[in-house]
């Protein structure tokens, strides 16, 4: 009876498991932020960094100019509106910004809020360049009285 009982309690241990899942190491699409605030005293700035192309024997940072980023860097409201944008190329090493001021937004009170997010796309690599190694952006809300900011980092995109 014992011979029996092991099995059958082993089943249903198995049966009762929880299913196994895999899991997906895979990071947010590029560039994309979650929806932000800010009034009408306060600037957004959407920062993005070419990533270095490698370190070289002696440690220093390769800044090629071989390897270019075509990035699109854009400002959108809560329905997807483009509220602002910026295409630039970058080399390895070098960096641009976009701002969005909130008193272009036409928010009626000076404490009415608007929402916003940021998103950057890197472009196709131009004919004749290497491809892009990366790029690595923030958003920083401030306000334009530079007493007070926000950084919100987003992890480095390929």
């Amino acid at each position: 009876m014992k011979n029996l009982l092991a099995p059958a309690f082993a089943a249903l241990a198995l049966a009762a498991a929880p299913s196994a899942q895999a899991f997906n190491p895979q990071p947010d699409p590029p560039g994309r932020w979650a929806m932000m605030g800010m009034v009408s005293v306060q600037t957004a700035r959407l920062s993005v960094l070419a990533l270095p192309v490698a370190r070289a024997a002696g440690g220093t940072v390769s800044t090629r100019t071989s390897h270019a980023c075509v990035v699109l860097m854009t400002f959108l409201d809560s329905a997807g509106v483009k509220l602002g944008e910026d295409t630039r190329v970058l080399t390895p090493g070098f960096a641009a910004f976009v701002d969005l001021k909130g008193s272009l937004l036409n928010l009626p009170g000076r404490t009415d809020r608007a929402q916003f997010r940021a998103e950057v796309t890197v472009q196709p690599t131009m004919p004749g360049f290497l491809p892009c190694e990366g790029v690595a952006a923030t958003v920083e809300i401030f306000d334009d009285t530079g007493r007070t900011s926000l950084i919100v980092a987003h992890p480095q995109q390929r």
